[in-house]
């Protein structure tokens, strides 16, 4: 089974947790109290309303570069994981991401390529989100995704393991929603985290032709 290498499930807070101005030397002086940066920063983040969506388009076109290496396909499957009918191969269009620096990308930390390849203009009117997305619910959908691909086995059974694994340890802070006080079957564990993956491949498939999360 391959798995994915390059792409690693986001921990809690992790946008939170990246540079707050884009320099760490300023990053120092900002957790000192210095006065004059955090202004610049207070600028920097109004002035980057949609910095946390660019986080993410970056790390799906990532995983997008990162499918396609393995020449993937998503397949259409039946209630129980079988195959059926034809697949949708993962392919990124260069022509659309000629200028996202697609041989360095697999390589480079988010801040390094908004700030130090200055990535982030690519997004002052070239390309642009679609609609209204939310940050967590995004990182929900990779994650839950990323941890699937790297734990299934094709073995039904342990398909149900991992999927109740994912909802109630790996993602529960994800799945905050899910009622724990019930003893639910594994099979509605699945069905939770099928959902998750599915509609990321809807999102992959879009962002592999530029639209990010994906048109409607």
């Amino acid at each position: 089974m391959d798995e994915l290498k390059f792409n690693v499930p986001i921990p809690p807070m992790e946008f939170r947790e990246l540079s707050k101005t884009g320099n760490p030397k300023l990053d120092k002086e900002l957790d000192r109290g210095n006065r004059s940066v955090k202004k610049d920063s207070q600028r920097k983040r109004e002035s980057e309303p949609h910095r946390a969506i660019h986080f993410m388009w970056f790390h799906f076109l990532r995983l997008c570069l990162e499918l396609e290496g393995m020449n993937y396909f998503f397949q259409k499957r039946g209630a129980k994981g079988e195959i059926i009918g034809k697949g949708k191969k993962v392919s990124v269009s260069k022509k659309i991401y000629k200028d996202w620096d697609l041989d360095g990308i697999m390589s480079l930390k988010f801040n390094d390529w908004y700030y130090t390849k200055n990535k982030k203009d690519i997004f002052n009117g070239k390309m642009n989100h679609i609609g209204r997305p939310q940050y967590n619910s995004l990182v929900k959908k990779y994650n839950v995704f990323v941890r699937y691909f790297n734990g299934a086995d094709g073995n039904y059974d342990n398909e149900l393991n991992l999927c109740e694994k994912i909802v109630l340890k790996l993602e529960k802070k994800r799945y905050d929603r899910v009622d724990r006080t019930t003893n639910k079957r594994k099979s509605e564990y699945r069905k939770l985290v099928w959902k998750e993956v599915k509609s990321c491949e809807d999102v992959i498939l879009a962002c592999c032709q530029g639209e990010f999360p994906k048109s409607s």
